[in-house]
């Protein structure tokens, strides 16, 4: 393992745990690329913020990372072969788990699912639609189930991206088939509910749990559909159709869900539609607010800041704004093209796909900091957040940067 440890660094932030957060999934402690973290740097030094540590024993992949407790957990390819790590604080392997022979992935061999950690367990996708669940203490097999056999005809062009949701006791996918939406008791992996057929194939977005009158959905796509599932019971509860893109159905971005508003994104020139959802008891309905061909997010993800939906489009180049009860553009940053956006203290950090990374400013889209990274090719994980660190996967390479201000830690 080749990594550089700053002894300095790691002991200034054993002080600033008070003003962390964990980053246990996927997008973090809710799932939207939001962090609640403050007092980080207002701007980068050149060449960008110090390294704490590298690792580059995780395999190859694009899973991001699930940080508890100083603890980071993600997937990687290593000699054909799907495998969760588990590294200390300090960068070091802690244990690794080999699962499957990984999935061909359309041509691109990778890891894609990034874990999620609950507890004392953690649960991870293969790209080949099994669902395991691991001990978060020494990464030994809890149980598995492969869902493609149980419910789904087949695996998409781009294998299974999914990273699951986890809703009190239940562990909640989508894959297609015989059951648009699955949700499995996470202690046995038992069926608790499914919902009816939507689309024969799953999308590669990850399903989120939102709430509007009452009633608590899970939202997410298939591969022609976005859909909404009743999350206690498992009814389908509405679908809308995607419009056709090319190169496939690439439903893969999240949905954003905020005052009665819904907003949905594909690549592919397909652009976004903002729907107003309304609730009358366990029924819904669904009318299309706008529809914009301004941003169509390939698979960067998005980010809602004060009324903002924030991300970049695939085709549409540039980073973009738009109101989410209008659809209003606000601001496109040409200069800024494709890339994995999270939010934190004002600023987006924009990992570009073409290897750069930027430190922007949310309200306007101006660029703060940036810098490069030395491997620039299908540099697409997302980054991560967690106790005044930064995480960048970079291919086979995990780098921790330290973005606390020196005054915070």
């Amino acid at each position: 393992m080749k990594r550089t440890v700053a002894l300095p660094v790691l002991l200034a932030m054993s002080a600033a745990v008070v003003h962390g957060a964990d980053w246990p999934q996927f997008r973090g402690p809710s799932r939207d690329g939001i962090s609640p973290e403050t007092g980080l740097l207002a701007s980068w030094p050149e060449g960008g913020p110090e390294v704490v540590w590298r690792n580059e024993e995780i395999g190859h992949g694009w899973s991001s990372v699930a940080v508890i407790k100083w603890t980071v957990c993600t997937s990687g390819v290593i000699d054909g072969i799907l495998t969760v790590s588990s590294l200390y604080s300090g960068g070091q392997v802690r244990w690794q788990q080999a699962l499957e022979p990984a999935s061909k992935g359309g041509g691109y061999k990778g890891s894609r699912s990034t874990p999620t950690i609950d507890g004392d367990r953690l649960y991870i996708l293969s790209g080949e639609g099994t669902l395991y669940c691991l001990s978060t203490e020494n990464g030994e097999q809890r149980w598995s189930v492969n869902l493609v056999q149980e419910y789904g005809p087949g695996v998409p062009m781009w294998s299974i991206a999914e990273s699951v949701l986890i809703d009190g006791g239940k562990v909640i996918r989508a894959p297609g088939g015989r059951a648009a939406m699955v949700a499995l008791d996470k202690l046995t992996g038992e069926e608790v509910w499914a919902a009816e057929p939507v689309d024969p194939k799953t999308g590669y977005a990850s399903g989120m749990l939102i709430e509007h009158g009452g009633l608590r959905l899970i939202v997410t796509f298939s591969a022609k559909s976005v859909f909404g599932v009743n999350a206690d019971t498992g009814e389908l509860l509405w679908r809308e159709r995607r419009p056709h893109q090319r190169y496939g159905d690439v439903n893969a971005t999240s949905v954003v869900f905020a005052d009665g508003m819904l907003y949905v994104t594909s690549g592919y020139r397909a652009g976004s539609v903002g729907y107003k959802m309304s609730v009358s008891g366990k029924e819904v309905s669904l009318a299309r607010a706008w529809e914009s061909k301004t941003m169509d997010d390939h698979h960067g993800g998005v980010v809602l800041v004060d009324g903002k939906v924030i991300g970049t489009g695939h085709e549409r180049r540039g980073l973009t704004a738009l109101d989410l009860k209008t659809g209003r553009e606000i601001y496109r940053i040409p200069g800024i093209g494709e890339a994995s956006i999270i939010y934190a203290d004002g600023k987006l950090i924009c990992r570009r796909h073409n290897g750069t990374v930027a430190l922007v400013d949310a309200a306007t889209g101006g660029v703060i900091s940036s810098f490069r990274l030395e491997n620039r090719k299908q540099v697409w994980a997302i980054p991560a957040i967690s106790n005044g660190l930064l995480y960048i996967r970079n291919g086979s390479r995990l780098t921790c940067y330290s973005i606390r201000e020196a005054t915070e830690r």
